[in-house]
């Protein structure tokens, strides 16, 4: 070789070899972004903490690639959190959410799925699952169901399958949200839309075809489906139902999937309320405590565990859940209800 040759070459080694560990360097950090958090095992000494970049996260497992360039899989079961960077427009979606401003946070999460600032597929069906709560928090049922749908369409299992936007109280629908329920229900090759529109369709006219087509989904395949499906059936039933079958409903409850109670723990307070108002609260409350982002069923458990302390004979603290199912801003029956029920006991107290 050449002097000038090999000066060419030592020149060339100079220029890339920095650029090369400062590339390397910026993938191990990038790598690095993502801590995944494990459950404490028995017997353990703490959460394992694990580093490096979430390739995908699914309702079975966690796809990680660590800080050596190693893949490792994760069961889902395992996972105690997950702690990532978001974008801006992601990270400002997530505060105005914590804040109740649902419009505004639905503005910031559809910016980040409109620009290309998040590429990842795990975190932008998360991003949709949000918007799903911010529909429904807004009482916006037949926007939350589409975009429900279109999560499911990108990932059939889902583990934000908890957001499904069913009806649980005895309201009947507006004349949209009928509409689009008897489109969901008519999607027969898509069994969730299905159970969407049946849960809707119960408290009107054609509740005898819903309620067969939740008793066909109550043996679906989908451990989730069929659940769900089981537990609108009993929404249907539990009102008129005997004290050990309503026993029967809470052992299945707790066999069932955490994350998919809420719904169920409402229709038991619920029958509970007049014969059992103890346990009824007890059932309803948990919604509120457990289930935070089931807000507008939250109001409404609250204002019915309220009215079971007040045949208990515990006014004050009845009023105080009545003044926080106000402060969830549920539905405007329940709103009227709850301000109805705080003006009745002022006045039975100012008459004492």
């Amino acid at each position: 070789m050449s002097t000038s040759a090999r000066g060419i070459r030592r020149a060339l080694y100079r220029l890339a070899v920095p650029s090369f560990i400062a590339w390397a360097l910026g993938c191990c950090a990038s790598l690095a972004d993502d801590v995944v958090t494990l459950t404490p095992q028995a017997g353990g000494r703490g959460s394992e903490k694990l580093s490096g970049q979430v390739i995908d996260y699914g309702a079975r497992e966690l796809r990680l690639r660590l800080a050596t360039g190693r893949e490792r899989i994760v069961p889902a079961g395992e996972i105690l959190r997950v702690e990532t960077k978001y974008c801006d427009e992601h990270a400002a979606g997530n505060q105005l959410f914590a804040d109740g401003d649902f419009r505004l946070a639905i503005d910031k999460y559809r910016a980040t799925l409109e620009t290309d600032h998040e590429v990842r597929g795990w975190v932008r069906r998360q991003v949709l699952s949000q918007i799903v709560w911010c529909w429904r928090a807004l009482g916006k049922w037949d926007q939350a169901g589409e975009t429900f749908l279109n999560l499911l369409g990108r990932d059939p299992k889902t583990r934000y399958f908890d957001c499904i936007p069913l009806a649980w109280t005895a309201a009947a629908p507006s004349r949209d949200v009928e509409r689009k329920a008897q489109a969901w229900l008519a999607k027969s090759e898509q069994p969730a839309a299905v159970l969407m529109g049946a849960s809707h369709l119960l408290t009107t006219d054609r509740r005898a075809l819903t309620l067969a087509q939740l008793k066909r989904l109550a043996d679906h395949d989908d451990p989730r489906i069929a659940w769900l499906a089981e537990a609108q059936c009993w929404r249907d039933s539990a009102p008129r139902a005997a004290a050990q079958e309503l026993e029967q409903f809470r052992r299945r409850i707790e066999s069932s999937p955490q994350s998919l109670r809420a719904g169920a723990y409402f229709v038991l307070g619920s029958a509970l309320a007049n014969s059992q108002p103890a346990e009824a609260a007890l059932a309803l409350l948990k919604l509120p405590i457990l289930y935070p982002r089931e807000r507008a069923l939250s109001a409404s458990a609250l204002l019915a565990s309220g009215g079971c302390l007040e045949r208990m004979g515990q006014s004050q603290q009845a009023a105080g859940l009545y003044r926080e199912s106000l402060a969830l801003a549920g539905s405007p029956a329940d709103v009227d209800e709850a301000q109805k029920r705080l003006k009745n006991l002022a006045a039975e107290k100012q008459s004492r």
